[in-house]
This record gives C-alpha cells, structure tokens and sequence, in this order.
C-alpha cells in the first residue's frame, strides 16, 4: 500500500512538471510575445542568472514591468541587452498581435516619436489605433480618449465623450473612470460637475465595486471629486478593504493604496519601509499579481524607488524558480 501511495505521488510530480513545462512554453509565445527561448532556473543553477536572463524569465511569466525593460532593453541597450531597434520593433509586434496592451500603447508612441524602431508616421499612428477602436479593443479607445499618437492631439470633444459613453455602455470599468474624471476636471465634452462625479463614485461604491471605493479614498485624500481632505477618513477607508493578517478576504487594488501610503508618507500613514515590505509579503502569500511584480522588479532592478526589495540577482534567481513552478511542488 505504501509502495502505491509513493508511486502515484511520483507520477502527479512528473504530470505536473510536465503541465509546467506546456504553460512556461505557452508563455514564451503568448504572455511575453516571444523573444528568448524561456530558460528553466533549475538547469542554471551553477551560477547567478545575469539581469538580462532574469528580465526574460520573468517577461516569459507575463510580468508587466519585464516586458517594458525587455523593449526598453533593446531600444537603448539596457540591462545586458544589445542595442538593437528591430528586435525591439519586432518584439512589440509581437504583442501587438496578441493584442497586448504594453504592445498597443508602445507601438502607437514608437509610431508618434520615432521610438522602438518604428519610423515616424503620425498618419499610420492613427490608422493603427482607429483599426484597433474598430475591433473594440479597450486599449486603443483610452489611447484615443487621451490623445496619444493622434497627431499628437486631444480627439475633439464631442468625440471624446461619443468613446467614453461608448465604453461605460458596453460595460466596461475604464468607461466609468474616464466619465468620472471628465467631468471632475470638465474636460472630454463633459461640463464641469464634480457633484456628478461624486454620485457615480458612490454608486459604484454601493454595489461593491473596487474602483468606486479606490475613487473615494482618492477623493477624501486629496479633496477631488466634490469631497472634503479628510486623511483619516481615506485611512478607515483603505484598512476597512485592504487585506489583514489573520483575515480573510481584502482588496488587492485598495491594499495598494495601503502600501503606497507606507512607502512615500500618504493617505494618512507615516513611512514605514518595514510595514510596506511585510504587507507586500503578505500579498504574495495571498497570491496577488501587483506584490509579485514589485518584489520581482526591485530584486532585478533595484528600480522600486522605496527600496524596499533592494537590487539582488541571486534572490531574484530564488523568487523566478518559485513562480515558475507556481509554489505547487510544495
């Protein structure tokens, strides 16, 4: 019996490094729109990866901040990366093509400035996002919104408003957002009415919404959004969300805000670079995509500017295994 029990545990250790291996190399061409072939930390474990091996493992995982310092990597000759524009070009086309945001919002500014490898050509910026705005992509429609790579103009207003009401229709949060700080600022066709823009807030925070409650903390931080400064009411706010050692439950988004506050002095919390790094631990624990970013950027980068993760390459090695096997094997 006991011989079974070991024999079964062995072949759900291979299935499952062999569903590791299927995801990672998925990664490799969909996450991170290709680039270097994905590299198992395990067979490199002679030696500390350099930066540029770290910023392509985590890049392959999907890591926001790696892809950026990938093409950057590669637009400046960063990191360990040969200065090279057309793999930068190519790298972003790649995402492009997965409809990656990172991807639209690089290739329509390359498009505008002249940046990443793209000539510039203020007439194929526009085409580019207008093709985009016509398959629905979200991305594209906020890039035309704030007027990025079109022309470098604002859209005109009525056209403006005509895309936000569009969104905020289809259900989509980035609508609302834009509706909300529209008529904070007046701005986008919208009369200034940041009455208005409290009234959705707080509709949105009646029906549970994150966003709605982020929006108000905001609101009662700075005094937008037809609120009072109240630091210590943005304060109750962010810990009645946030989440708690020993709780259940707890917003990722407002958690942020939490540790944003113990990090640079704001919301109502003195820095404190202890309490910011145990909260930022405590969100991995729980899984949370934006503590697994910042703890992999700063180990790679030394680039989070608190410096609560300092700049470590064989940490970093240590903290990519984990994530490339997901913590499962434990």
């Amino acid at each position: 019996m006991m011989k079974n029990k070991k024999t079964k545990l062995k072949l759900i250790r291979f299935l499952m490094l062999m569903m590791v291996s299927l995801s990672t190399a998925n990664a490799s061409s969909s996450s991170a729109g290709g680039g270097a072939a994905f590299e198992d930390v395990a067979e490199k474990a002679s030696h500390v990866l350099t930066q540029l091996e770290l910023i392509d493992g985590f890049a392959n995982l999907g890591h926001e901040w790696a892809i950026c310092a990938k093409i950057n990597g590669h637009f400046r000759g960063e990191y360990g990366y040969k200065r090279d524009y057309v793999v930068a070009r190519n790298y972003i086309d790649g995402l492009v093509y997965q409809r990656n945001a990172i991807g639209i919002t690089k290739k329509s500014g390359g498009l505008f400035t002249r940046h990443y490898g793209y000539d510039q050509n203020l007439v194929a910026a526009r085409e580019f996002l207008n093709y985009l705005t016509e398959e629905g992509n979200v991305t594209s429609i906020v890039l035309k919104i704030e007027g990025h790579a079109v022309f470098g103009q604002q859209p005109n207003a009525g056209e403006a408003r005509r895309l936000i009401e569009e969104l905020e229709s289809q259900g989509h949060e980035q609508g609302i957002v834009l509706k909300i700080n529209s008529l904070n600022q007046g701005i986008n066709g919208f009369e200034h009415n940041p009455g208005e823009a409290r009234r959705l807030i707080e509709e949105l925070e009646s029906q549970g919404n994150e966003r709605g409650i982020s929006l108000r903390i905001y609101g009662h931080a700075y005094g937008y959004y037809d609120y009072n400064q109240d630091l210590g009411e943005a304060r109750r706010l962010i810990e009645e969300h946030s989440i708690q050692e020993g709780q259940e439950g707890g917003s990722e988004e407002i958690t942020n805000l939490k540790l944003e506050g113990l990090e640079y002095e704001s919301f109502g919390y003195e820095r404190n670079l202890d309490a910011a790094k145990g909260l930022n631990e405590l969100m991995i624990v729980r899984g949370m995509k934006s503590a697994i970013e910042n703890k992999a950027k700063g180990l790679v980068c030394g680039c989070v500017e608190s410096g609560i993760y300092p700049q470590d390459f064989a940490a970093a090695a240590r903290f990519l295994k984990e994530q490339q096997f997901g913590l499962f094997l434990k």
